[in-house]
């Protein structure tokens, strides 16, 4: 299930930046929103790295979370919602970086660094992944 839902969230990341791409080249406005493409050549929301370091943090985050999903007991339906948006979004980066050499970024909200949506998702997903712990309070393993 979990697959499914990081193929899914891939497929529309990648189809929102493949879209937009060409929309957004040209800058578009609404209000405080505005599209505008940018080659993110560092991580997540425009912060500079060199690409080397940049992609393995990119690739250490994703190993991180496979490990919290096959070591987690936790059964919340909030939590692995979080992980999986993680998950989803972390890797449809990774594939920009992988074959592009850069994430495509392309909202910018005020004073904000320009971001994409596979950016917004990581950050819903450790919210819910941060709300599904304190629900569920610490791990109690029974065969301790």
């Amino acid at each position: 299930m979990l697959l499914i839902g990081v193929l899914a969230i891939v497929a529309a990341d990648q189809l929102a930046k493949f879209w937009l791409t060409g929309w957004a080249s040209q800058g578009r406005e609404w209000g405080p929103i505005s599209l505008l493409l940018h080659h993110n050549y560092g991580i997540s929301f425009g912060i500079e790295l060199p690409s080397l370091l940049a992609t393995g943090l990119i690739v250490g985050f994703l190993i991180l979370l496979l490990g919290l999903f096959f070591a987690s007991h936790r059964q919340l339906p909030v939590y692995f919602l979080g992980l999986g948006l993680c998950i989803g979004g972390g890797a449809s980066n990774l594939w920009d970086r992988l074959s592009l050499g850069f994430v495509r970024d392309f909202v910018s909200v005020g004073i904000l660094p320009i971001f994409n949506l596979a950016d917004i998702l990581i950050l819903i997903g450790v919210v819910l992944m941060v709300i599904g712990a304190l629900i569920h309070g610490p791990r109690q393993d029974p065969s301790i």
